[in-house]
């Protein structure tokens, strides 16, 4: 009798796993639905698949894949890889969920359009153009706000919204990161290309604050519009360079 009930047990046991294994990933539609995602197409299966044509309040964020891993479930944590596909541009991350809402990221590559991100309602004022590039070894989100990263963040071939549409040139956001999370998280800021020569730091404050200072110089001769702009800074020091200081709250 002890044998035939162990017997049953696992044989439970193996229908329930199976079942488990095989959760269709349309399960997760009408959640996701609740918050404003959309998709056009779901395939495989919870742990496994993918989703065509996901949309975020009515705009097309891409085409995703990805793929979970069950035991982390055990330890409290959803973890696993996701890939975003468009036809502008990329993205990939490892990720792991705490209860807590805490998310890390890790071995984070993108290539995309900024207007790619407006979606997400990031502070990133409208009608900029121009292209992100991240490379994140690391990245620890606490709701919904960046508390420390490790990596760099590209801003390529930005161009400033209409009227003027002024080219600005592309500058990089370097992240060392934090042995732990900082109240405040900061990233060197240069200027790789364009007419401008920036030196600065950015810092961003767990109570969703900004602070972008630093100097600006124009590279080489500068054009009529951009002596004009320079100018609302006040004039340069002895190096030709003029300080600049925004704060605000995102």
């Amino acid at each position: 009798m002890r044998r035939k009930t162990t017997l049953i047990a696992l044989g439970a046991g193996a229908v329930a796993i199976f079942v488990l294994a095989t959760l269709p990933a349309g399960l997760v539609t009408g959640p996701l639905e609740r918050l404003g995602v959309g998709t056009t197409a779901v395939g495989g299966t919870v742990w496994s698949g993918q989703a065509q044509g996901l949309s975020f309040d009515g705009a097309v964020i891409g085409d995703l894949r990805w793929s979970l891993r069950p035991l982390t479930l055990l330890r409290g944590r959803l973890a696993g890889h996701a890939q975003l596909a468009r036809l502008d541009g990329a993205a990939e991350t490892g990720f792991e969920r705490s209860w807590s809402g805490r998310l890390r990221l890790e071995s984070t590559r993108a290539d995309l359009p900024l207007e790619a991100l407006a979606p997400f309602r990031l502070g990133i004022p409208s009608n900029w153009r121009g292209r992100v590039s991240a490379d994140f070894a690391e990245l620890l989100i606490e709701d919904g706000w960046p508390v420390s990263a490790r990596g760099t963040l590209d801003l390529r071939q930005l161009v400033a919204p209409p009227p003027r549409a002024a080219a600005l040139g592309s500058f990089r956001l370097d992240f060392a990161g934090e042995a732990a999370p900082a109240e405040t998280l900061r990233a060197g800021i240069t200027q790789t290309e364009g007419p401008l020569s920036v030196d600065g730091q950015l810092s961003l404050g767990k109570d969703r604050s900004f602070l972008l200072e630093g100097s600006v110089a124009p590279r080489g001769p500068p054009a009529p519009d951009l002596v004009n702009a320079l100018s609302m800074l006040g004039p340069p020091d002895a190096n030709g360079r003029r300080p600049f200081s925004i704060a605000g709250t995102l």
